[in-house]
């Protein structure tokens, strides 16, 4: 059964591909813009899954899939990662068989020279672990100034993000 969490992040990396989603059996159609807004899912986003959510993913298809999220959020399906593209996908949990990917119906997918979709990135996190490896690694000789620099660099940066 694919979670909840699981669904949304689906939905997140197709949008981020210009994939819309059905609701109400095609009576409406989405695709929010944007998806991430710094670290964090867009309103848009926000609300595009409470109103898939408020009705428990009944008659709602991501365009170009066979199964509503409703099917999505039972123990009959689950979500991977499309061998081809790494994009999340869908699968049968009963009887697992090789499925279309989304990407299959999009002729400029995948392609290296784009952005990937991605998840929200947390940079204060990011920033933290990269000043933590370089404190852990204390350069040796002229090679201690440059690291030193860096470590200043990488707080101004943290600093100026943490600010906004």
């Amino acid at each position: 059964m694919a979670s909840p969490q699981e669904v949304q992040t689906y939905l997140a990396y197709w949008f981020q591909l210009g994939k819309p989603i059905h609701l109400n059996n095609g009576q409406t159609t989405q695709r929010p813009v944007p998806v991430l807004e710094g670290n964090r899912f867009s309103r848009a986003f926000q609300d595009c899954w409470q109103a898939v959510i408020a009705v428990n993913g009944r008659d709602c298809y991501l365009d170009g899939a066979n199964e509503t999220i409703e099917e999505l959020l039972s123990p009959h399906w689950e979500i991977t990662n499309c061998a081809l593209c790494s994009i999340p996908t869908t699968m049968s949990a009963v009887m697992p068989v090789a499925g279309l990917c989304s990407c299959g119906d999009m002729e400029s997918w995948p392609n290296d020279e784009l952005p990937a979709p991605h998840m929200p990135i947390n940079n204060k996190k990011h920033f933290s672990r990269l000043k933590t490896r370089l404190n852990e690694h204390h350069p040796l000789g002229g090679h201690q100034a440059e690291g030193e620099r860096e470590l200043q660099r990488i707080h101004l940066l943290d600093t100026d993000i943490s600010e906004k």
